[in-house]
């Protein structure tokens, strides 16, 4: 059985407030942490919200992605308080899309907000700079239009932007359903928009992930075996290593720079593992013990930049919350 406790429920903002109001009070009574309430050019999100807090008194308020292209950051200040909506339950979602600058222009938005107001903020993110930007300067991120393994990827992504910014953030994954043929089949043409973007996003999270592999386990390589390989193979494997590091640390969003310091990483280990065994194998035939111990590719013989997967990450459904601290529950 699900716990509900862990799980928000949303609804669209042109929802008429005298319903929005009878299923404030039934998620409440029901344990729901969280009412979420779209904002559309056709529904107030803050205004809906000021109809559910007068029912409620313990769910957590929350506004799915205000477009501060639509709403800036003051006119959203100005409503909260005019709605007197409770802070202490509010969280505000905000992004950008248009351009120029949405990163720089959401960033401002967060400080503005914080100044303003005592309530959580959220930033809607699709890609992964959004998504950083959020990890380091807001409560949270909001994920949609995710595949299951495509939000596994995108939570454990922001767990690691997370680590290295020293923040404690939670991220929270929209489940759609829809009711009726009509609403369905605009679902499903909405789906189709993001698919090519979602592929792309996934081939970035997968490159990243083998990076991240190939550099411990060539790491690895030099400080179990360094001594049983030549002076200049350990420099190339040493100056390749140092080269996926920078772009993982400076500028990893940059795939089409990645892949290629990824690639030649992946052969200046194979030349290193060649010389390993290839000194161990002289080492034997001159009476010397020539086991080398393991294997620098992770004990499965792979030597063709395949990584081993990592399935520790999971995301459930149902607008399930789920925070960069083990798992915290903030829905």
């Amino acid at each position: 059985m699900v716990n509900v406790s862990d799980l928000g429920f949303g609804v669209a903002g042109a929802l008429d407030h005298d319903v929005v109001r009878v299923v404030a009070r039934r998620l409440e009574q029901e344990g729901f942490r969280t009412l979420w309430i779209n904002d559309t050019p056709d529904g107030d999100s803050l205004a809906g919200l000021a109809a559910a807090a007068g029912e409620t008194s313990t769910i957590r308020l929350a506004t799915g992605v205000i477009s501060i292209d639509r709403r800036s950051p003051d006119v959203i200040a100005r409503a909260v308080r005019g709605h007197r909506l409770p802070e202490h339950r509010l969280v505000i979602g905000i992004g950008a899309a248009a351009k120029p600058r949405p990163l720089e222009r959401v960033e401002n938005a967060l400080d503005a907000i914080r100044a303003e107001l005592s309530c959580r903020t959220m930033v809607g993110a699709l890609g992964p700079k959004m998504r950083r930007l959020a990890a380091q300067h807001s409560d949270g991120v909001l994920l949609n239009w995710l595949t299951p393994e495509a939000a596994r990827d995108a939570v454990a992504d922001m767990r690691r932007d997370a680590e290295y910014a020293g923040t404690d953030v939670e991220s929270c994954l929209y489940v759609r359903s829809a009711l009726g043929p009509v609403a369905s089949e605009r679902m499903v043409q909405e789906a189709e928009s993001h698919a090519e973007e979602d592929k792309k996003r996934r081939e970035a999270i997968d490159t990243r992930n083998q990076a991240e592999s190939f550099v411990f386990q060539a790491e690895k390589t030099l400080e179990d075996y360094g001594d049983k390989i030549d002076s200049e193979t350990r420099a190339d494997l040493d100056t390749k290593i140092a080269a996926v590091k920078d772009i993982l640390e400076n500028d990893r969003e940059n795939i089409e720079r990645l892949k290629p310091a990824h690639d030649e990483l992946v052969e200046a280990l194979q030349k290193a593992s060649t010389a390993m065994y290839e000194a161990a194998a002289a080492a034997g035939a001159e009476g010397q013990p020539g086991d080398m111990g393991g294997d620098p590719f992770g004990g499965n013989g792979a030597t063709d930049g395949t990584a081993p997967s990592d399935d520790d990450a999971t995301v459930e459904g149902e607008f399930r919350e789920v925070g960069a601290d083990d798992d915290k529950k903030q829905s």
